[in-house]
């Protein structure tokens, strides 16, 4: 956790300053988008704005619920399943891995960022809800410009892939379900997300499962195991 923050950090000051490319990139997936007949994100955001309850409950679980429950599902499985902890604790591991690189070479723009001719609003500055994280998160977001793919969506999907085959209540299974449907829903709504870099969230968790399972990382494992070993 500690090495993927300042990695985090490193990348957010690379890339910062490119506006003008994460804007570019943005647009783009605004005009792929409306080709595909998926730009329905401002009529989202304009429906719950109606709403300001909803928007103030979202800015609030956006700053808060998606870096927190991956830290409990990870300590849960350390502690209730532990041999399944070490493959979703390098599955959680490279799909950050892969968005940093993405955040690094492709650049994306929030929709809030976007042209005003495009509608959206800043819900965090404009409405609040998260009480004194909104000045921080204002002031201190990190990366202004790594909307693709969407690691909220990304962490929320592999909670639920991490939890739902071994969770024995069934209403955890259905609410550890719901997480990432939620979390999509706030993405869009707060103007941080597009649907496509909800579906960018998706592929890294796929991609991060995948890298989890090379044969490489599981002889790393066997080796650390060996050492490890009583005598």
């Amino acid at each position: 956790m500690a090495s993927f923050y300042f990695a985090y950090q490193v990348v957010s000051s690379l890339v910062t300053g490119d506006r003008r490319q994460a804007l570019g990139a943005a647009l783009a997936e605004v005009r792929l988008e409306r080709a595909m007949g998926l730009f329905h994100e401002r009529a989202a955001q304009a429906w719950a704005l109606h709403y300001p309850v909803v928007v103030k409950a979202s800015d609030v679980f956006y700053a808060t619920v998606p870096f927190m429950l991956p830290v409990v599902v990870l300590v849960w499985l350390w502690l209730r399943h532990p041999d399944r902890y070490r493959y979703w604790r390098n599955a959680l591991g490279w799909l950050s891995c892969v968005a940093l690189a993405v955040f690094v070479v492709d650049p994306v723009a929030p929709p809030r960022l976007l042209p005003g001719r495009f509608g959206f609003v800043d819900t965090l500055s404009v409405v609040g809800g998260a009480g004194p994280l909104d000045h921080l998160l204002l002031s201190r977001a990190g990366d202004a410009y790594a909307a693709m793919p969407s690691l909220h969506v990304a962490w929320a999907a592999w909670c639920a892939a991490a939890v739902v085959a071994v969770a024995r209540s069934r209403l955890a299974r259905m609410l550890v379900v719901a997480h990432p449907v939620v979390t999509a829903f706030v993405v869009v709504v707060t103007a941080n997300h597009l649907l496509l870099d909800a579906a960018g969230g998706l592929l890294a968790l796929g991609a991060g499962m995948a890298l989890a399972q090379v044969p490489w990382a599981r002889a790393g494992e066997a080796v650390a195991r060996r050492a490890w070993a009583p005598g």
